[in-house]
């Protein structure tokens, strides 16, 4: 429901000042909250240093993850709120609301990437709620009884998904970019265009074994998989 009214109140901004920038910004700054929340209360009170460490990393980077996500979302209700009250943004403002989804999926990769090192590193296995510092009423000796009988996703998921793949995805988007000439399209160079379109097309597939991999190094099955100790 909360999400409900920050939405609505995303598109009553649009509708009112025209400006989808502005309307995206609510969602963008409120959507990762909880989760920066945690991530610095499991850095600060988890007695085991290393596994707080890395939750800390993870957190984060699931807080960027949510933020790109409800901005595309934002983007998508803007372009419908246009088609009911002809309110249209452009190409230019729907070019700006999609910064913060690059700002979020970018700062998820990098924080990511970091976050999976330490698991790894450290042998730790993330469980990710982004609420957990609000489900357990700020007291970590109360994490047990937080997420006792939890049988939701864990975010981290999205955080190993999102490192593997987007840097793929962005090195075959420019090797494709960077093979076609705008300006003269003879001098296009064809086989580095098809090199970066076999990067989108394949690299996601070929790095599938990877995700697995580093699923069962770094992401947990369940909450007592990551907090294997609850005390104090």
């Amino acid at each position: 429901m909360v999400w409900f009214a920050i939405l609505g109140a995303a598109v009553a901004v649009f509708v009112l000042t025209g400006n989808p920038f502005i309307a995206c910004l609510l969602p963008f700054l409120t959507a990762g909250r909880s989760a920066v929340e945690s991530a610095f209360w499991l850095r600060a009170y988890d007695p085991d240093r290393a596994r707080g460490r890395t939750c800390f990393w993870f957190y984060l980077a699931v807080a960027g993850w949510r933020a790109a996500t409800y901005a595309l979302l934002n983007v998508l209700v803007f372009l419908l709120v246009e088609k009911i009250f002809a309110v249209g943004p452009g190409i230019e403002t729907i070019g700006q609301t999609m910064i913060t989804l690059l700002i979020g999926l970018g700062a998820s990769t990098i924080l990511g990437i970091v976050g999976i090192s330490c698991a790894v590193h450290r042998h730790v296995r993330v469980f990710v709620l982004p609420a957990i510092c609000k489900e357990s009423g700020s007291e970590f000796s109360r994490i047990a009884e937080a997420v006792a009988g939890y049988g939701g996703f864990n975010h981290a998921i999205f955080v190993l998904a999102s490192s593997l793949f987007v840097p793929i995805l962005v090195l075959g988007g420019a090797l494709s970019i960077a093979g076609i000439n705008v300006e003269n399209p003879r001098q296009t160079d064809a086989p580095l265009a098809m090199v970066g379109l076999g990067i989108i097309a394949l690299g996601p597939v070929a790095a599938i074994p990877a995700l697995i991999w580093l699923s069962h190094r770094s992401v947990a099955r369940t909450p007592a998989d990551c907090w294997a100790r609850y005390e104090s």
